[in-house]
């Protein structure tokens, strides 16, 4: 009998000891940084995040991004809305950027959609490249479940 009761101890304490040990979280998943919903970017590789309002117009294959007063600055053309990647000049793909003067249309770079589904949007943008009398030479940001019309 004793035996027995060794035994029954013995498996209790085994299981609990591998379920406490299974029940700890990994630290590294906790840390991992989630991207907000909206619109941001960044100019010439800085640090300072800028936000906007953005929708997506199916129709015109145009993401659109205004500012606080309304005003479109953010004009990103793709040949569709289909997850992928759009290399800027290939296929009508376009980032136009009118926050500063001149308007700031960076030659080479990239728009990559990564998700469309339930009439939201997601993915991110960069484009790179010197225009004359433009203060910008790089732009970089991303847009997370942004609006799709039609």
């Amino acid at each position: 009998m004793k035996t027995i009761k060794k035994t029954i101890f013995l498996l209790a304490f085994a299981t609990a000891t591998l379920l406490a040990s299974c029940s700890k979280s990994d630290p590294a998943a906790a840390t991992t940084p989630t991207t907000a919903d909206g619109f941001s970017w960044t100019e010439n590789g800085g640090t300072t995040v800028k936000t906007a309002t953005a929708f997506y117009v199916t129709s015109q294959n145009n993401l659109y991004a205004k500012n606080t007063a309304g005003v479109d600055i953010f004009e990103i053309t793709t040949k569709n809305t289909i997850a992928g990647t759009y290399v800027l000049g290939d296929n009508f793909s376009v980032i136009q950027y009118s926050g500063v003067s001149p308007v700031y249309n960076p030659p080479t770079g990239k728009i990559v959609i990564t998700s469309n589904t339930s009439g939201k949007m997601s993915g991110t943008f960069e484009g790179s490249g010197t225009a004359v009398g433009c203060p910008l030479t790089s732009i970089k940001g991303t847009f997370n479940n942004i609006t799709v019309q039609p």
